[in-house]
């Protein structure tokens, strides 16, 4: 778990590097409202491609790592075919709708018809390239799905805002930097699986297709909860208060969102294991793998949050004017609590996923994101602005994960919490010295 984790976490760096060195671009070399552009569409990307996927990525991770281990490649392609082609159906309709809210949105005056066509386009391609890294994930094919999402998509858009960059900058450069290197990100994901599940035009079964359709839902209705939570504030703050706002919200939540920085690469490696764990019933190393997980997410979130606490202005003055304003740094020590708690919380949430439990956790997120947040959201930014969206979004991902530990310790048995004791100390960062000490 340890190897594994290390990889992806190391891409995960590189591509957030990569993705901040694209916002220091755009708004040092272009204007306050093309930043605040780039930040929406990255946004808009994220939040409109997993509702049109429909979440259905989730699937991939419970059901193909025990069929891989079978050899069962026909219920691989079968289950494949099966969410791409009703997330081809979703991200099409979504796509319309994205383009319908850019025209018609006053906060987005230098958007033509064609530029958003580009941009919903850009969402479809986000929404293959999100489910082919789920994929190539479940069967362990885990260094080239993180390298197509954390490489190549973000070191091409550098690429295209520098040669836009010599050119003035435009609305369009922005959208061909998100869309150019997303789509030849999708043609290397179909590539590397293909080989793996000896080519996509073999045989298919389908037999297995209501234990997917069953659990589909609540793995959406989860996924759905989560990507809303993390990116309809920005969208909001974008429509009611204007591209200017949202540069300066999206920028300080980018960085701040630097503190779960661990939580994707360590739940790509746990959750195939967990499955398989639950699966087999394997409780103990399901223990073992839980307390390692959630004492290194929560280490890193630990160590980032105190980094941006200590040297906070020194990070925000590398963005230029976007970052410029008292709003800034209160706006970022916000952001930083409500990633903490958030950090503390996926490993609870991946557990009772990965266990049976995915229905309670599609009611608990169900509720709280989608009835609750919503209007809490909308007041916040009609009373206090851009502080009473920051408020009820960390108040949200603080109840969800508080929740969702307590959820998974009535379920399972176990408290999925960073408890420092000797033992749970040793699990976890054991390794990692005995690693250490053979290399050096």
């Amino acid at each position: 778990m340890l190897k594994g984790s290390a990889f992806v976490m190391a891409l995960k760096i590189v591509g957030e590097g990569l993705g901040l060195i694209m916002i220091i671009i755009v708004t040092n070399l272009y204007s306050v409202s093309d930043a605040g552009m780039l930040l929406t569409l990255q946004n808009n990307l994220l939040l409109f491609g997993t509702i049109g996927a429909l979440g259905l990525g989730t699937c991939f991770h419970r059901f193909v790592p025990k069929y891989f281990a079978d050899k069962q490649m026909p219920h691989v392609r079968g289950l494949q075919r099966w969410v791409f082609g009703l997330a081809a159906v979703g991200l099409s309709v979504i796509a319309l709708g994205h383009t319908a809210i850019l025209l018609l949105s006053n906060q987005t005056p230098g958007i033509t018809p064609l530029l958003a066509l580009l941009a919903s386009l850009a969402v479809v391609a986000w929404g293959i390239t999100s489910l082919s890294r789920q994929f190539m994930r479940a069967m362990g094919l885990t260094f080239w799905a993180e390298f197509s999402y954390q490489v190549i998509r973000p070191l091409g858009g550098i690429v295209l805002l520098l040669i836009g960059a010599i050119w003035g900058g435009t609305t369009a450069i922005i959208i061909l930097a998100l869309l150019l290197p997303l789509l030849a990100g999708c043609v290397h994901d179909a590539w590397r699986s293909g080989r793996l599940i000896q080519g996509h035009r073999g045989a298919a079964d389908y037999t297995l297709r209501p234990d997917w359709t069953a659990s589909a839902k609540s793995y959406a209705i989860f996924i759905l909860s989560r990507v809303i939570l993390q990116r309809l504030d920005l969208f909001v703050v974008t429509i009611m208060l204007g591209l200017e706002a949202a540069a300066v919200y999206g920028l300080t939540t980018r960085l701040a969102s630097l503190a779960i920085l661990a939580v994707d690469p360590i739940t790509a490696v746990f959750l195939p294991r967990a499955s398989l764990h639950h699966a087999q019933g394997e409780t103990e190393k399901m223990q073992h793998d839980i307390i390692q997980s959630v004492l290194w997410v929560s280490s890193t979130a630990l160590i980032v949050a105190v980094i941006f606490l200590t040297s906070a202005p020194l990070w925000i003055g590398l963005f230029g004017e976007v970052a410029v304003g008292s709003q800034s740094l209160p706006l970022l020590f916000l952001f930083l609590a409500g990633y903490f708690a958030m950090a503390n919380g996926a490993i609870a949430s991946s557990t009772l996923l990965m266990t049976g439990n995915e229905r309670i956790v599609g009611r608990l997120n169900s509720f709280l994101t989608l009835i609750v947040y919503p209007p809490l959201l909308f007041v916040g930014i009609w009373l206090f602005g851009l502080f009473g969206a920051a408020i009820a979004t960390v108040l949200i991902r603080s109840l969800i994960a508080g929740c969702s530990v307590y959820l998974t310790k009535r379920k399972t048995g176990i408290w999925a919490l960073p408890i420092p004791t000797l033992t749970n100390l040793t699990i976890a960062f054991g390794p990692i010295l005995i690693w250490i000490k053979r290399r050096f």
